[in-house]
């Protein structure tokens, strides 16, 4: 009798076991879903409430990556910014180091060192992420014609470029 108490104790114990890694492993699954995403205010809520304590090593995992997408993220709006300053001013100096370095865009910068900018008006939207890529769109307004541009970005070594431009049409 005493060994069937035991033996029923120890496979109690190890179902449990195995359910509370399942689900851990179903916690993580979300968690990396929304980082991939880039649903990021999401990520830091369910960070913050979880279940499990702050020293589960899965959370602090994600708190970390959580830091490094928010910086990514703002680190991109400000190159997108900075871009669209020196196009509007012509200030083509600098302008490669956005760019990855591929033919497409070699040729991409030779042909924007041609153009003035200043009398265009330079609207860009929102980036749209996922994984280590986002995408977003330029219109150039010159007088009443708009050219969209598609623009896609790259996330590499924590720093991002251009990877390529297509019409946005």
């Amino acid at each position: 009798m005493k060994n069937k108490i035991i033996i029923l104790l120890t496979l109690l114990l190890f179902f449990s076991c195995s359910n509370l890694k399942t689900s851990e492993k179903k916690t993580e699954k979300r968690y990396e879903m929304l980082l991939n995403d880039w649903k990021l205010n999401e990520l830091s809520l369910l960070l913050n409430d979880s279940k499990y304590s702050t020293n589960n090593e899965i959370v602090k995992k994600y708190k970390i990556l959580l830091e490094n997408r928010i910086k990514a993220k703002e680190d991109l709006d400000k190159m997108i910014n900075d871009l669209k300053t020196q196009l509007e001013s012509n200030n083509f100096e600098n302008i490669d180091m956005y760019f990855n370095d591929s033919f497409v865009n070699r040729k991409i910068i030779s042909e924007l060192i041609k153009i003035d900018f200043s009398q265009m008006k330079i609207m860009v939207s929102k980036p749209k992420f996922h994984k280590d890529i986002a995408v977003n769109t330029v219109a150039i307004i010159f007088r009443d014609q708009v050219e969209y541009f598609q623009f896609n970005y790259k996330l590499s070594n924590k720093k991002w470029s251009i990877m390529g431009v297509k019409d946005g049409r």
